[in-house]
Parts: structure tokens; C-alpha cells; sequence
């Protein structure tokens, strides 16, 4: 067997570093070797004061990207070698989510599963986005969400030195 670190939640200010076995796949999931994962708010707050959805213990963190280094017989929505862009929420009638109710990318291995991958939002990459880019398109999508359910009507969009994002808000 071969093993890897990972980062537990174990309750409210406490997380330990251990060594664990990667997970294996099954027919209907997928292995992923993270290369990125950040760090939200969310799981700031679930560290310093936990969750009732989180069981300890969890492996935090939602903002993944990684490769496909394995993957079940089953599994067609994408190939070992893709690189993928993971965000937290999967489509059900439960609120479910990665570091949430499953293992997240605070591992160097996460098995995406089943439900992740038949109703979560999985992007595969092509070769231009880094993996620390790739991993921020979970927060990226919050503030599209939060810009959609606001007021602002217009707005403009431009690439700054070194890579930053400037939106003007137009009145």
C-alpha cells in the first residue's frame, strides 16, 4: 500500500498532519493527485469553530485543482492525465459538499466520487491554466453568484500588472 499525507480536522482549533493510505477507487470513482488547493473562509471558520454537516475527522478544503492519475470503469466524463478544477457543492436535494460531508484537497490524493462526479461542478483544464488559478475558480464563481443576485447592472473588467483582476462597478 502505498501512503500520503493529509491534514484532519479533529474539532475546533485542532488540525494533525498524519500518514494515511491513498484511497483506492472504485468502479463508479475516481482518484485525483492535488496540485492546488486554497485555503476559504469557510474552512477558517470550520477550524476555529466546526460545523454540525462535518463528522471529525475530515479532510478540509474545497477550492481544488489536481490530476486524474486513476479512475473506476465506469467513470467516461473524463481520462487519466486530465487536469481538473474541483468547486465544493454537489447538485442533490441535500446540501453536500467536499471537506464538507467528503474528504477535500488538503491531501496530496482525493478520491472524487460517484455523486462528485456525476453531479458536481468538475471542470477539465486545458494546459494554459496553473493549478493556483485553476483553484481559485470556486471563489471566482461565489462573486459571479453574489454579482448576479445584486443590483449592479454593468460593470468592467481589466487585467491589472501581474495578473490582477480589477472590476469598476458602473453607476
Amino acid at each position: 500500500d502505498s501512503y500520503q499525507k493529509a491534514a484532519f480536522w479533529l474539532k475546533p482549533g485542532v488540525i494533525a498532519l498524519d500518514n494515511v493510505k491513498i484511497p483506492k477507487v472504485d468502479n463508479e470513482s475516481a482518484l485525483l493527485k492535488v496540485m492546488s488547493c486554497s485555503i476559504c473562509g469557510s474552512d477558517i471558520r470550520i477550524y476555529n469553530e466546526g460545523n454540525k454537516r462535518i463528522k471529525a475527522p475530515r479532510i478540509l478544503g474545497h477550492e481544488i485543482s489536481g490530476v486524474v492519475i486513476d479512475k473506476g470503469n465506469k467513470v467516461n466524463n473524463f481520462n487519466i492525465g486530465d487536469r481538473l478544477s474541483l468547486g465544493a457543492d454537489i447538485l442533490t436535494d441535500r446540501n453536500l459538499a467536499i471537506g464538507y460531508e467528503f474528504d477535500g484537497g488538503f491531501s496530496q490524493y482525493m478520491i472524487i466520487n460517484s455523486q462528485l462526479i456525476k453531479k458536481g461542478p468538475i471542470q477539465v483544464l486545458n494546459d494554459i491554466v496553473s493549478f493556483d488559478i485553476a483553484a481559485l475558480a470556486e471563489p471566482l464563481a461565489c462573486c459571479l453568484n453574489g454579482y448576479e443576485k445584486s443590483q449592479i447592472k454593468k460593470f468592467h473588467f481589466s487585467l491589472m500588472e501581474k495578473n490582477i483582476l480589477v472590476i469598476k462597478v458602473i453607476r
